[in-house]
């Protein structure tokens, strides 16, 4: 069974925390927050009291286990070679199985779910997002206009104007005689937000004479 669908099942990995704080002096979060609770240290013995049923799931618990990168930054510094990673996304399994999920993230992951749905959402709303977001020309990102849950700070890459699928036809063919054919999924960063990267990797496939289907 996956560590995912039991939390007892990283029960070792919690205990092998001496709680020491060598991750303070790499988790980017602590760094700009100064939070303990940031910590991954914190995170482990949050799951694990949790795990032993001295603490309930509360959304408030469930903040703080979502409050964490995975970036592995601490699991690498970790001089008990602690897995903090598995142990935060068996927690926040664990609290979804049991809180269920907030309705922002379920309309989310149901629209992932319905590709036309989510196409036509994203195509829309390039058209409205200079409502929420100011556009900043200096380092061409926007900020949010409205606190939201959004830091006003955070930097938010615009929607393209048109996604890559359409800018780019289905079957792409170099000028002389194709040597490989290729199927590029662009994926949804891409085809709706950095399509310059992805004309950028077509047109570096179509130079070695390489055939690109986009399906």
């Amino acid at each position: 069974m996956s560590y995912l669908l039991n939390l007892a099942q990283i029960e070792d990995e919690m205990a092998k925390c001496m709680k020491c704080g060598n991750c303070q002096a790499v988790c980017p979060l602590y760094k700009e927050t100064l939070r303990e609770a940031a910590v991954a240290r914190a995170k482990v013995q949050l799951a694990y009291f949790y795990l032993r049923g001295e603490i309930p799931a509360t959304p408030a618990l469930a903040e703080k286990m979502l409050f964490c990168l995975t970036c592995m930054a601490c699991v690498e510094s970790c001089p008990s070679g602690v897995q903090v990673d598995k142990v935060v996304l068996a927690a926040r399994a664990a609290m979804e199985r049991e809180l269920g999920l907030p309705w922002l993230k379920k309309v989310i992951f149901q629209s992932l779910k319905r590709g036309k749905l989510f196409d036509a959402a994203l195509k829309t709303g390039r058209h409205f997002q200079s409502l929420g977001l100011r556009y900043r020309p200096d380092i061409q990102r926007c900020n949010p206009r409205f606190p939201i849950g959004l830091e006003l700070r955070r930097v938010i890459p615009p929607l393209a104007k048109k996604t890559l699928r359409e800018q780019l036809p289905e079957i792409n063919r170099p000028a002389n005689k194709p040597r490989a054919r290729v199927a590029y999924f662009t994926g949804c960063m891409e085809n709706y937000i950095y399509t310059d990267i992805g004309r950028a990797v077509v047109n570096v496939l179509l130079a070695n004479d390489v055939e690109v289907i986009i399906p």
